[in-house]
């Protein structure tokens, strides 16, 4: 990793760690680079890892960062986005400055001088030229123009459009890099925009054309995409201009020639194993609508239930869609026998509860909820039941069930709305009920949320002591912080004594630039809560005894 040229970054650090050290690179997460002695420089990346690079004058020959990354591989993002920007900054103060021109102001020579004086052969030939040695500018040039070159069939410009971009955007593997897919997407971006002035224009043919194409295209890459849910994200938005077309005033052959194209897509494999079916479910049901085909459509679409559907996602959207088209003709008892059969599906069983809840119907919205309340779903389907069961509850006052329910949700999610709601409806023994929470809570596996829930917990019922030893126990500064103004009333001397143990803990223990940003923190928290005295004692204490650490004593600097 050591003694390599700044010239060369791109060619001595892996992809993936270049990509995001150029992503932290435009967040501007690389700050205070500075050279504190000569050829060694210092930066703070993400204000938290502090980054030394020592170089000699131009190469790298050390360098470390405080990271798990670095720690493991002696390398990672935020030593690959410091080197980036050392580059630019050694780059900048090594260029010749360029005197002032003392004569009067000349005329430039621009893109629109040249573009309105040159020779418009001479201007053709240099742009063909230039686009046969520049791949990129080729593209670019395609997808700006596809539009104005016209095909026996208009769809396969855009198709093979889109077959270079991607196959310029692949790897050896065939999977997408990161800078092929940023290209995809600014081409499909200049498409869509194509399609949306088309829209305007109502050239309506263009919009499902272009649509079309970008769905056919990008649907087979999404598992290869450094980021799928990029490509994900602009088929649907391919589906989204098809269904501002149908709002549109269009000609009934553009209708059919999308409907013909809709039930031959929905069954291609592709579609399926990347869960595309359902936009085109959506698409086939509102289309249906216009061309007075609903009742086909609820027979194919149940041909299409008896044939493979690779995921749960699509054979749940197109149970849906069944129920829907069933129900917008009428067609209410075979809707219920389909939900009925179904209702071991998760997805299926909050779709009905919803439609139940819309149309007001308690008791049935009570049965399914019961069903799902019952069935081995998982937590985040069953919260969703239990929260809409509880509302059914709340609105029948039946509180044994209302104070199940919320204690249920309350240990699941730990908001406090819930613990009201259960207080309210509790009859018995409360402090017995209070203390077994408590005891339930601390049982859960240990995560943050916990802990501060619990504390929180002591905090609605005012219970300040349980709520100081609590803190005490698990010794942590952010839960002092955040409970302190409840405490300080009571356990003022505690509180800053505490403060005292806990700092100087964490000090012992915590080295580097982040360890000492948080103890500033917590000194200036200490001046906001009337504790400054301590907080100057405990800044003079650090300055003796922890004279050579460099970060901890710039920070201390503003006190």
């Amino acid at each position: 990793m050591m003694n390599f040229s700044l010239e060369y970054i791109e060619q001595n650090v892996s992809e993936n760690f270049l990509v995001l050290g150029e992503q932290l690179v435009e967040q501007n997460a690389v700050l205070n680079l500075q050279e504190v002695e000569k050829h060694l420089w210092i930066a703070t990346v993400d204000n938290q890892f502090e980054v030394e690079v020592k170089i000699t004058p131009s190469k790298v020959t050390a360098c470390s960062c405080e990271c798990e990354n670095f720690k493991q591989t002696g390398i990672c993002e935020h030593l690959v986005g410091t080197f980036l920007v050392l580059r630019k900054t050694i780059a900048k103060k090594t260029q010749v400055k360029k005197t002032k021109p003392t004569q009067k102001k000349k005329d430039k020579l621009t893109i629109n001088s040249i573009l309105k004086n040159a020779d418009q052969a001479a201007l053709h030939t240099f742009i063909q030229n230039y686009a046969s040695k520049n791949k990129n500018f080729a593209i670019a040039l395609k997808a700006r123009f596809a539009s104005v070159v016209e095909f026996s069939d208009n769809k396969e410009k855009y198709l093979q459009l889109l077959d270079a971009v991607i196959k310029q955007s692949r790897k050896k593997d065939r999977t997408l890099s990161f800078h092929g897919e940023r290209k995809l997407m600014k081409v499909a971006d200049e498409l869509f925009q194509q399609a949306e002035l088309a829209l305007d224009q109502r050239h309506y043919v263009t919009v499902r054309l272009i649509a079309e194409s970008v769905i056919e295209k990008f649907t087979p890459i999404i598992r290869k995409s450094y980021h799928p849910s990029n490509m994900v994200g602009l088929v649907k938005e391919a589906f989204q201009l098809l269904h501002k077309l149908l709002k549109a005033p269009v000609a009934p052959t553009v209708l059919e020639d999308l409907w013909e194209y809709a039930i031959k897509e929905v069954k291609k494999i592709t579609y399926k194993i990347n869960e595309i079916t359902p936009h085109f479910y959506h698409l086939l049901i509102a289309l249906a609508a216009l061309l007075d085909r609903e009742i086909w459509l609820i027979d194919f679409l149940q041909t299409l239930s008896f044939e493979a559907s690779y995921s749960n996602k699509n054979h749940t959207q197109l149970l849906i869609s069944r129920i829907t088209l069933l129900e917008q003709n009428d067609r209410l008892e075979e809707a219920q026998a389909l939900i009925k059969d179904n209702l071991h599906n998760p997805d299926l069983l909050l779709f009905a509860l919803n439609q139940s809840k819309k149309k007001n119907n308690v008791v049935r919205m009570k049965y399914l909820a019961d069903i799902g309340l019952n069935a081995n779903f998982s937590n985040a389907i069953h919260r969703q039941i239990a929260d809409i069961r509880l509302a059914i509850a709340t609105e029948e006052a039946d509180t044994p069930l209302q104070t199940t329910l919320a204690r249920q949700l309350l240990l699941q999610t730990f908001d406090v709305d819930y613990f009201h709601t259960f207080k309210t409806a509790h009859s018995g023994d409360w402090t017995k009920a209070f203390t077994n929470l408590v005891e339930d809570a601390e049982k859960l596996p240990f995560s943050v949320g916990r802990r501060d829930f619990v504390a929180t917990l002591y905090q609605e019922e005012g219970k300040h002591g349980e709520l100081m030893n609590y803190i005490r126990r698990l010794k942590s500064l952010d839960m002092l912080e955040k409970f302190d103004q409840f405490l300080l009333n009571y356990f003022r001397s505690e509180v800053f004594e505490l403060y005292r143990t806990l700092i100087e803990d964490y000090i012992t223990h915590h080295l580097g630039r982040v360890a000492s940003k948080r103890v500033k923190q917590k000194l200036h928290h200490l001046h906001k809560i009337g504790g400054a005295a301590l907080a100057e004692e405990l800044v003079k204490k650090m300055r003796t005894e922890y004279a050579d650490r460099q970060s901890l004593m710039e920070e201390l600097a503003v006190f």
